[in-house]
């Protein structure tokens, strides 16, 4: 009897095992689908301040484990530029990504800085980066961090912190394929 009841917990354990895997790999697929791509910025907004482009201008790439960012903010004689570079993790339910080195180039009231910088920070390394829970919803993905939050779709994505009042809205690029 003894034989029976391991054979049928072992039986048990792996269809326990199976069902969770293939429970988990349509979320893990669908989420990668909707997160991995290129986004160029359509819509900035700082507050109450809505920005388009030239004014601004930003670039995401999240392809390969590799996290890349870039913008530019230009009003008036003030410009601020950033690019970072890091990397991303995505599972069937947590997306987290995190800048290794990045720089910021500024100019304001006629004086210009630039700053390079590596991320010393262990937060911005994985498994520890901006950490954020997905949730599914219906044709769309949410990346949910407290108030930040991203939201993916097969169109673009939109970043959004109100706590400090920004939000980032991009298109996805979509590249065709030659034949």
């Amino acid at each position: 009897m003894c034989h029976l009841s391991k054979n049928i917990l072992t039986a048990l354990l792996a269809l326990t095992a199976t069902l969770s895997f293939a429970q988990s790999t349509p979320a893990l697929e669908k989420a990668k689908s909707l997160i991995e791509g290129s986004y160029n910025l359509v819509e900035w907004m700082d507050g109450d301040k809505r920005l388009y482009p030239p004014e601004v201008s930003a670039r995401v790439i999240i392809k390969d484990g590799i996290f890349t960012y870039a913008s530019n903010k230009s009003v008036g004689s003030d410009q601020l530029s950033y690019s970072g570079i890091g990397a991303y993790k995505i599972t069937s339910t947590t997306y987290s990504y995190g800048y290794s080195s990045y720089m910021i180039a500024s100019r304001a009231n006629g004086i210009s800085d630039v700053q390079l910088k590596e991320s010393s920070s262990p937060e911005m390394a994985l498994p520890k980066m901006r950490a954020f829970d997905l949730v599914i919803m219906g044709k769309d993905i949410k990346a949910i961090n407290g108030e930040r939050f991203w939201i993916f779709s097969e169109h673009g994505m939109t970043y959004s912190d109100p706590a400090i009042k920004i939000k980032r809205v991009y298109k996805r690029i979509v590249s065709e394929k030659t034949n």
